[in-house]
């Protein structure tokens, strides 16, 4: 396994840039309607409680409303901030390591394919590739293969090459 720092090239900054448009657009389709149905919610919470009405439907509503909050905190925030700081890179790193195990099974949601690595496991289903150059079919054991990433991003693959 050898491991070097090369720095990001223009078309690797515009992989990364692409990804984060693609993210925050996902982000603004799906987020504004949560965060218009959590307000919404929240507004309707605060009403029965300034009416002394309170219901069970309240508890439910409250306990809905700061688990969502708690969620975006948890996953949704720092997903992005991380996809934000990756803009900022500068060097990516190349490791050259060989496939020591692949595992391919067919489950109710498609098909998964765990590659085992000298240097890390790549989860399918985990794991981003921005560009996949290698398909995980074309993968075998033993085969010695280049990855390119970012050195603090554990989630995205810049590419795969042989």
């Amino acid at each position: 396994m050898i491991i070097t720092k090369v720095p990001l090239s223009e078309n690797d900054l515009k992989l990364l840039s692409r990804a984060y448009r693609i993210r925050l657009w996902f982000g603004i389709i799906f987020g504004l309607p949560l965060i218009l149905a959590t307000t919404v919610m929240t507004y309707f919470i605060i009403q029965e409680i300034l009416s002394r009405q309170f219901r069970a439907m309240v508890i439910f509503g409250i306990i809905f409303v700061l688990s969502i909050i708690y969620l975006t905190k948890r996953f949704v925030i720092p997903f992005y901030l991380n996809s934000c700081r990756n803009l900022s890179c500068k060097e990516k790193i190349v490791v050259e390591t060989k496939i020591t195990d692949i595992e391919n099974r067919m489950t109710s949601k498609g098909l998964k394919f765990t590659i085992y690595t000298d240097y890390r496991i790549i989860d399918s289903w985990s794991v981003s590739v921005l560009k996949p150059e290698l398909n995980f079919y074309e993968m075998f054991q033993g085969m010695n293969i280049k990855i390119h990433c970012l050195e603090h991003n554990k989630v995205d693959i810049l590419y795969i090459t042989k």
